[in-house]
């Protein structure tokens, strides 16, 4: 009986330092994503008041505009 709470013990403790791994992994991609922010706004803000001409100018203000989305800023 010691035997099967000592191995339940060992797998709960795995499980929560599992949890805590993936807490921490996304709380800091998270605050990664918003360090960006302040660049990402600027020049999405930058490329709404005067477009870009070219074709290349325009791929690059829809993948900062898309960016900007998928971070949250």
């Amino acid at each position: 009986m010691r035997r099967a709470w000592a191995w339940i013990a060992v797998v709960v403790t795995i499980l929560l330092n599992i949890g805590v791994m993936i807490e921490y992994t996304d709380y800091v991609n998270t605050k990664n994503e918003h360090a960006w922010c302040a660049v990402i706004d600027t020049l999405d803000d930058a490329y709404h008041v005067q477009p870009p001409a070219s074709p290349t100018g325009k791929r690059l203000a829809d993948a900062i505009h898309k960016q900007r989305g998928e971070f949250g800023c």
